[in-house]
């Protein structure tokens, strides 16, 4: 069977996957935020990430330019976030389903998440309609709680009754 890119995102969402919120800032220094699952932990020592961001996204651009970005792994309670940095910037309107602090270089926390990790950029590597961004973690912060999921297309939670 010839693999499409609708095959291949039906195959996908068969693996359920932790949701994060990617932030970054602009050139102006605001906030800006996309929903991912492709998100990698890829070493201890020293502590490394890699986020996939589409090239025609918004963020690319941000997390290029500044060379920085932020990990934000949702809670079980956060689907207004993953759902609102899911839509495309033109459709979200202005007002934020919750607040968002700055660690102390300025990128966005969202109030809430499980887990932060504020990222510096030390490789970008474009593969097809990505970018691979590895990210040296330069500050984390966490607390306990449950983590939102993604599969198949809907928001999980380990602490749900599963009817």
């Amino acid at each position: 069977m010839e693999v499409n890119s609708e095959l291949f995102r039906s195959a996908w969402s068969k693996f359920p996957t932790g949701v994060t919120v990617i932030t970054s800032n602009d050139h102006e220094n605001n906030v800006h935020g996309m929903t991912a699952n492709a998100v990698l932990s890829v070493s201890n020592d020293p502590p490394m990430v890699i986020i996939s961001v589409g090239i025609d996204r918004q963020s690319n651009s941000f997390i290029t330019t500044n060379k920085r970005f932020g990990v934000n792994i949702l809670s079980d309670d956060q689907t207004d976030w993953a759902e609102f940095y899911a839509m495309k910037p033109e459709n979200r309107g202005d007002a934020l389903p919750g607040e968002i602090r700055k660690s102390d270089n300025g990128i966005g926390i969202l109030d809430g998440a499980l887990t932060f990790m504020d990222c510096e950029v030390t490789e970008a590597y474009e593969v097809g309609d990505h970018t691979l961004f590895l990210g040296t973690v330069v500050y984390a912060e966490g607390q306990d709680g449950w983590p939102l999921l993604y599969h198949e297309g809907d928001y999980l939670s380990l602490n749900e009754d599963p009817d």
